[in-house]
């Protein structure tokens, strides 16, 4: 099998027309389960599979305990696969035919709406200090998909700005690695930005010291890291005022959308989004955000145009601001 591997990757580019992420899961779909039949010493030609050898390797897969979502998509792989086999007159028949695809099931991820998302930074007053830093807060979250222990974590100087072009540099992921965020773009860097020269001038901050800090309830700098708990509240909080009505809503529900948000992007993948979120593991992204069960047409060229409606009218219409 691994002899047809580059034919099959060279016709799901050039004759399927996929893009080079999704073929990449298709190819190491088939290689788990080349390296599972080796493993047991299996006959691993295109023309020794049958249809009781995959139902056996699906089996064994559930008892390591992947998901009904992983499951299908590793069976949904090797229909391609067989199928490329049968164009190309390897094998005179498909083996996984008639083996029921797994039922994905209810999806577990929460999400905000982009209304909702547009209804929290709203209730953001962008005329003081405290407010500019809770927009910054929602920026990070639901515009670059970091999780709340990295936004917390984040130091004035990881956030970089080289001309034309601004990044985030997250140091302290979940699994110890390091990652650039780009892609964001001109009006939630201003504000960003803005926030940053509050913390240099008026708090007499260094590029080592924590981006965000905690305030007194007059709107005081109390100057205090902020804790992934203090993120949560605070979101609780505004999203009452917001009336969002969810029966619970935690900062992790902002990077969730965030990546489903990436996947109305042209240009996006899974493979892309997953290094964007700095998952350990691409699976993770494929079965979250890829499942059958929620399929995109993507619309937009850019995240900017997407989310075109974040602007200052955004605060001007509700009179956060006054006009002029």
């Amino acid at each position: 099998m691994r002899n047809q591997i580059p034919a099959f990757r060279k016709h799901l580019l050039q004759h399927v027309g996929l893009k080079e992420a999704s073929v990449n899961l298709y190819i190491l779909k088939i290689q788990e389960l080349i390296k599972w039949m080796e493993g047991n010493a299996y006959e691993t030609s295109p023309e020794a599979i049958t249809r009781k050898r995959i139902e056996e390797y699906l089996e064994w897969c559930f008892r390591q305990r992947n998901s009904n979502v992983t499951r299908r998509t590793k069976l949904v792989a090797l229909r391609r696969f067989f199928t490329f086999l049968l164009y190309d007159e390897i094998i005179q028949a498909d083996p996984s035919l008639r083996i029921p695809l797994p039922r994905p099931g209810k999806r577990n991820v929460r999400i905000f709406t982009q209304d909702e998302v547009l209804r929290i930074f709203q209730t953001c007053s962008i005329e003081t200090e405290k407010g500019l830093r809770d927009v910054a807060i929602f920026i990070l979250a639901a515009f670059g998909g970091l999780r709340a222990s990295e936004i917390c974590d984040l130091k004035i100087e990881n956030l970089i700005e080289d001309g034309d072009n601004f990044y985030l540099q997250v140091e302290n992921s979940k699994f110890g690695e390091s990652r650039i965020i780009t892609n964001i773009w001109k009006i939630p860097r201003q504000f960003l930005t803005a926030y940053i020269s509050f913390r240099l001038t008026a708090h007499g901050a260094g590029p080592g010291s924590p981006l965000l800090v905690s305030y007194r309830r007059g709107g005081k700098v109390k100057g205090h890291k902020l804790t992934e708990g203090a993120l949560d509240q605070l979101l609780k909080k505004l999203a009452g005022l917001s009336q969002i009505r969810k029966s619970r809503v935690n900062m992790h529900m902002f990077r969730s959308s965030h990546a489903t948000d990436l996947r109305k992007i042209e240009g996006w993948e899974v493979e892309s989004i997953a290094k964007r979120l700095g998952h350990a593991n691409i699976q993770t992204t494929a079965d979250n955000y890829f499942g059958d069960w929620n399929p995109v047409r993507k619309k937009f060229a850019s995240l900017a145009a997407y989310w075109k409606r974040f602007n200052l009218k955004l605060w001007i219409k509700e009179g956060a601001i006054a006009e002029g």
